[in-house]
C-alpha cells in the first residue's frame, strides 16, 4: 500500500522545512543522503551517489529525535545530477517512486505530509512561454520531456531498442518496444504521455528480455503499468520471457 491511498485531507506532496537524513543501499553502492520534499507517491534525495535509471533501492528514514529509523523501497524515476541548471534549483539528487511501504514508514510519512505546509501551486504560464523555456527547465535527463524536438534531439534515428513513458516523470505508466524506429514509436505517443526514457538495443534477443524484465519490475503483471498485457515475443521468434521461465522453473 502506498501514500496515495490515505485519507483525502492528507496533502499530496510538501517540501520538507527539517532536512531528513537517510542511509542509501543499492546493489552496487551505499551512501547518505537527505530527504528534502515527498509526495503520495515518491520523493526527491540529495546524495552525491551515484545511482542507474530504474535502479531499486532501500532507504533508512533517520528519525533523529526519536532515535530510530523506518524503512522504505523505491526505485529511481529521474536523475538530478550534472545539468547546467537544476530542476527547482535542487542540489544534486534523484527522484524515486516507492514500492509497497512499511505500516510504519506510512505512518511516520503520514505524519511528514501532513507537519509540513504544502508547496504552493506555481502561476501558470502562458503556453508560448512553456514552450520556449521547456528544454530549459527540466533536467537534462532522462526521463525526457515527450515533444516532438525533444525526441528527436534525444533519440537515434531508424534504431531499435525498448522505452518507457510516464505523465510526471515520477511514475512509470508505460512499457514498450520498438522493433525498427524507436523515434517514431515515441513520438507517436506525444499528447498522451509527458515524459519518456529509452534504450536502443540492437540485439533482438537482448531487447526483448530488457522489455520483458521492466515489464515485471514495474509492476505490470500486477497491473500497476497501463498496458497490462505482458510484452509479446517478436513476430516469428520463438522466445520467451526470462523472467516467466526463471520463476516457472522455481
Amino acid at each position: 500500500m502506498l501514500l496515495g491511498n490515505m485519507a483525502n485531507s492528507t496533502p499530496s506532496r510538501v517540501d520538507l522545512t527539517n532536512k531528513v537524513p537517510v542511509r542509501i543501499r543499492s546493489v552496487f553502492n551505499a551512501d547518505k543522503g537527505t530527504l528534502l520534499n515527498l509526495s503520495s507517491t515518491g520523493a526527491y534525495i540529495a546524495t552525491p551517489m551515484f545511482l542507474l535509471p530504474q535502479a531499486q533501492i532501500k532507504l533508512q528514514i533517520v528519525l533523529r529525535e526519536e532515535k530510530r529509523w523506518v524503512e522504505a523501497e523505491a526505485v529511481v524515476v529521474w536523475e538530478n545530477r550534472g545539468t547546467v541548471e537544476r530542476r527547482d534549483n535542487l542540489p544534486p539528487g534523484y527522484g524515486l517512486r516507492f514500492l509497497d511501504l512499511p505500516a510504519e514508514t506510512q505512518s511516520v510519512f503520514r505524519t511528514l505530509l501532513t507537519s509540513d505546509a504544502p508547496a504552493p501551486a506555481p502561476a501558470p504560464a502562458a503556453p508560448e512561454a512553456e514552450a520556449a523555456s521547456a528544454l530549459h527547465s527540466e533536467p537534462d535527463g532522462p526521463p525526457y520531456r515527450l515533444r516532438a524536438d525533444v525526441v528527436e534531439a534525444r533519440t537515434p534515428e531508424k534504431q531499435a531498442g525498448i522505452f518507457v513513458l510516464s505523465y510526471d516523470r515520477t511514475q512509470e505508466a508505460r512499457v514498450g518496444r520498438a522493433d525498427e524506429d524507436l523515434r517514431s514509436t515515441i513520438a507517436s505517443f506525444e499528447g498522451e504521455y509527458g515524459y519518456f526514457y529509452c534504450e536502443t538495443i540492437e540485439n533482438l534477443e537482448e531487447r526483448y528480455a530488457r522489455e520483458c524484465e521492466l515489464f515485471h519490475r514495474l509492476g505490470g503483471d500486477h497491473l500497476k503499468l497501463d498496458n497490462a498485457e505482458h510484452p509479446t515475443a517478436p513476430e516469428g521468434s520463438d522466445l520467451k520471457c526470462p523472467v516467466c521461465v526463471s520463476e516457472a522453473a522455481t
